[in-house]
């Protein structure tokens, strides 16, 4: 469902706990109105700052072609794709999509991806963890909120419409006179939500359906696994940004 450069920063994260990685970039990578030069300056860029987690953003996009430029959206995907399986400096790339149908499948295949992850609407855990997280983000301690009723409250939510109902809530505070968040205050602006569950019923079914049909794995445990697994959810030294 949503990915964003905090998966990145936690496996470059991963990798700097063992000594692997220097760091995540991140950037605008178009091959549309793109020169071979410029590809091949921005490959080279990566390769000399590695060890390094490169996270490329809503890929689809990035790699679309045109029939009206005379081949060159077409020479730069071949080229990518010729880097990313033959490469031998250390750079890990992390891909995002929105959209898999829109991607070639030879963009796809091992030796260029190793795996394909579906990350989907959060786990009852997950929830929690996130609600956590974003908690001590704005300076309060999570002890002083009914994280099982948050976790309750929030079925179906995305983890952005998670920390967007603890703004609203906060907003809601300040305009109140300043007073202390609630966790009634986080729940009434959760309630207030249309969540994408509900607004985009049709494509985030279409999305499990793939991941039902064995055609990306979940990089959730499952409910039960993690209920066995409580309280490592969200390792405590990855902190968000």
């Amino acid at each position: 469902m949503e990915i964003n450069g905090l998966h990145a920063e936690s496996i470059a994260w991963w990798f700097q706990e063992r000594g692997q990685t220097n760091s995540t970039a991140s950037g605008d990578l178009s091959l549309l109105g793109q020169s071979e030069e410029n590809l091949r300056a921005a490959l080279a860029a990566a390769e000399t700052a590695a060890p390094l987690v490169v996270w490329i953003d809503e890929v689809e996009k990035a790699v679309a072609q045109s029939d009206h430029d005379g081949g060159t959206s077409s020479r730069l995907f071949g080229a990518l794709c010729t880097w990313m399986a033959d490469r031998t400096a250390p750079v890990f790339v992390v891909a995002t999509a929105n959209d898999i149908g829109r991607l070639p499948a030879e963009f796809l295949c091992k030796g260029r991806f190793d795996e394909i992850f579906f990350i989907g609407l959060p786990s009852r855990q997950e929830r929690k963890a996130i609600f956590a997280i974003h908690l001590r983000k704005r300076q309060r301690n999570p002890k002083e909120f009914d994280l099982d009723a948050l976790e309750d409250a929030s079925v179906d939510r995305t983890g952005a419409e998670i920390e967007q109902a603890i703004k609203d809530a906060l907003y809601q505070t300040y305009a109140d006179g300043k007073r202390l968040l609630k966790t009634e205050d986080i729940i009434a602006a959760l309630d207030r939500q249309i969540p994408l569950a509900i607004s985009q019923h049709e494509v985030i079914e279409g999305l499990q359906e793939f991941v039902r049909q064995g055609r990306a794995r979940p990089a959730s445990l499952p409910e039960d696994e993690q209920t066995a697994c409580e309280g490592t959810v969200g390792h405590p030294k990855i902190k968000p940004a």
